[in-house]
């Protein structure tokens, strides 16, 4: 965005990876988009979503059709697209009008229930195993829109892939009250020469906030003003609200809790990482509810709505419910299980460490040992790194949870999802 508009101040419209287009552009591909969807006789229809302007010209293409949309990430195995029943995959240019039309095999009857509004299916991540789809009926104007009066003029920042549940959420709550939407990555975030304005809201991945902070620390650069921050999806722990207090510097940090399945649950804002758990198995005023249940977080979105697991694992501390990593997401070491988000912590904790991140690597002999990639503050050659992370981790680690690999790298690997990559 800022290199499209020098003088810092860009029109209404959004901005991804592809270039900037304008409302009325952008309605322009939707209109193809629709046009092409409505032709094809399929009730459900997948949607190649690669960029922010694809999603963007799905969600405004659905205005008016009685169709259920798919959103198909762009690694997305077409043959996992059978469960939804979908029969046609869209694929949109660049620029985001229709492309091509490749015919999907069904397996019997499509899966739109009888009856039902048009819905759109979203996949999952896959953290915890292969990605799984959910239907979601939604209202309101992120599903259907006809116009940019009712929009607040408000500028957001996303920095979800657009392909996830995250992205889809947030896009949507950015048609309600954005004129401006920017699909960003962390570096986006640093004042440049010719930087454009700050954003009223950002709503991204805690990894993403981490490697902001990391940005700026290590180029001693300002960064770009930020009214609310909003992050879910994976663990947030003292040490990165933190990081997002003195260096974003925003006037409100909201945490999300909810999966693919239920969607967004319990929203928290009082700048404490997790959940108070003085709160847990109590109804809130908007109906919904958490609990935890042999160390698993499970929630209710109301009083109708059963509990149901979340995936994460969880432990109490300082009054808190502290999400602490996905189930599946354990280091086997000999027998003996490690959790990554605890390592990394522990070495997140030295002087010289910006951030870390906890993997597993493979052994002859014990099956798995972990390894870890630090960032690190200052100009320290790598082995002192690695000497200083070994003997900080002798002391704070149970031998099997200590790193037998230490990595300096310039940057954590991330996910095409924007999640912390949890394998080697």
């Amino acid at each position: 965005m800022t290199a499209l508009f020098p003088d810092g101040t860009p029109p209404p419209g959004i901005c991804d990876e592809e270039g900037f287009l304008t409302w009325s552009e952008l309605h322009d591909c939707a209109e193809l988009a629709r046009a092409q969807i409505a032709a094809l006789a399929s009730e459900v229809v997948a949607v190649r979503v690669s960029s922010g302007r694809h999603l963007l010209v799905m969600l405004l293409a659905q205005r008016g059709l009685d169709k259920d949309l798919v959103v198909a990430g762009p690694v997305l195995d077409p043959g996992a697209l059978r469960v939804t029943g979908a029969g046609h995959l869209l694929h949109l240019d660049r620029v985001g009008r229709p492309s091509a039309v490749v015919d999907l095999p069904t397996e019997g009857e499509q899966h739109r229930p009888p009856g039902s509004a048009a819905g759109i299916w979203v996949f999952s991540s896959g953290t915890s195993g292969h990605p799984v789809p959910t239907r979601h009926c939604w209202s309101g104007p992120g599903t259907a829109v006809s116009g940019r009066s009712w929009r607040r003029g408000e500028y957001w920042g996303i920095g979800y892939a657009p392909f996830t549940f995250a992205g889809v959420t947030a896009t949507r709550q950015a048609l309600d009250r954005a004129d401006r939407i920017e699909y960003v990555d962390p570096a986006d975030l640093l004042v440049g020469d010719h930087t454009c304005g700050g954003f009223d809201v950002v709503a991204a991945t805690p990894s993403f906030w981490r490697i902001a902070a990391i940005c700026a620390r290590r180029d001693g650069r300002g960064v770009r003003r930020v009214n609310t921050v909003s992050t879910g999806g994976e663990p947030v722990d003292d040490l990165l609200l933190e990081a997002i207090a003195t260096v974003i510097r925003p006037g409100r940090v909201k945490q999300i809790f909810g999966t693919t399945e239920t969607g967004t649950v319990i929203e928290v804002d009082d700048g404490r990482p997790g959940l108070p758990a003085q709160l847990a198995g109590q109804r809130l005023p908007t109906g919904a509810a958490f609990d935890v249940r042999d160390g698993m977080l499970i929630v209710s979105k109301g009083p109708d709505a059963p509990f149901v697991h979340t995936g994460d694992r969880v432990r109490l501390e300082a009054g808190r419910v502290l999400v602490i990593g996905r189930a599946g997401a354990l280091i086997n070491v000999g027998g003996r299980k490690v959790d990554p988000v605890t390592v990394a912590g522990a070495v997140q904790r030295l002087p010289s460490v910006l951030a870390a991140r906890a993997y597993a690597v493979r052994s002859p002999v014990l099956g798995h040992v972990v390894g870890v990639d630090v960032v690190v503050s200052g100009e320290q050659p790598a082995d002192e790194v690695a000497d200083q992370v070994r003997e900080f981790s002798r002391r704070h680690l149970d031998p099997h949870e200590r790193p037998q690999r230490v990595r300096v790298v310039e940057s954590l690997a991330i996910e095409r999802s924007g999640k912390l990559r949890t394998s080697e």
